[in-house]
């Protein structure tokens, strides 16, 4: 779901209770691709659970949205499909722009902390199936938005103090930001071998971990190569089938057809 059709669906319901039925809508939606994304990538890595979200407390609490448990190593995936009102992307206010960081990332940080005190906590946890969070070293929170934030340091200091007391447990790493394309990216990554905490290590343990997840693949060979998920290939290639089938036989030759010079200069 593009930029464009986001917005084309939404501005419509601005204002009203549909608006946030259907912003709903679009994060399960999200949700359940990534689920989906995350354990086709981990298909051949068979040490390797995917575990969608749990419920505890009798269900008036869930667990992340995902979570991927790797042996010692737990990431734990929340997915945000709000993105940047029109306000924050067109106004000169900085309280706007503040304001959406609040509910897209600093909320949902909050949200994993909750999650990784009941997964800890010694009566009654919260629980992860097939996990021994007793035998987990290393918590990875991460959050995946739609669109993409500019990373840089004085953005990481400012989540960093407005996240305050949260996500400083033993063990717990990094916070991460993944755009829903850096999400795709990764799961190419690991359908070819790489291990996801591995990775967001590599991201935030080097010289990068201010910098957007693209940029830091950028800088390492092995993941400089793009390598597209055979799962995001193949809805791609769906999607493509079904577009054109909008246009007829003809219109489709001839957007096939290779493009002349007089063409191009048109």
């Amino acid at each position: 779901m593009t930029r464009g059709v986001h917005y084309a669906c939404l501005t419509p319901l601005e204002r009203t209770p549909e608006a946030q039925a259907f912003l709903t809508y679009v994060g399960r939606l999200f949700e359940t691709y990534a689920v989906e994304l995350l354990t086709e990538a981990h298909s051949n890595q068979r040490d390797v659970q995917v575990i969608g979200e749990q419920p505890y407390d009798r269900g008036s609490s869930r667990t992340a949205d995902i979570a991927v448990a790797d042996g010692v190593d737990l990431v734990l995936i929340e997915i945000e499909a709000r993105r940047f009102s029109k306000d924050a992307l067109l106004s000169s206010d900085p309280q706007d722009v503040l304001a959406e960081l609040q509910t897209m990332v600093i909320s949902k940080a909050k949200q994993l902390d909750q999650c990784i005190n009941a997964l800890r906590r010694p009566t009654s946890p919260a629980e992860l199936p097939g996990v021994d969070i007793g035998a987990v070293e290393c918590i990875w929170p991460v959050i995946v938005i739609e669109g993409a934030i500019g990373q840089t340091a004085m953005l990481a200091e400012y989540l960093d103090k407005r996240v305050g007391d949260a996500l400083r447990q033993p063990g717990v790493q990094a916070l991460s930001v993944l755009s829903m394309a850096d999400l795709e990216r990764v799961t190419g990554f690991i359908e070819h071998g790489h291990r996801l905490a591995f990775t967001l290590r590599r991201w935030k343990e080097g010289s990068w971990r201010n910098n957007d997840f693209a940029f830091f693949c950028s800088k390492w060979e092995s993941l400089r190569k793009l390598r597209r998920a055979t799962s995001v290939s193949r809805r791609w290639d769906r999607l493509t089938g079904e577009v054109n089938s909008a246009f007829s036989h003809e219109t489709r030759a001839r957007l096939l057809a290779k493009r002349t010079p007089e063409d191009a200069d048109a």
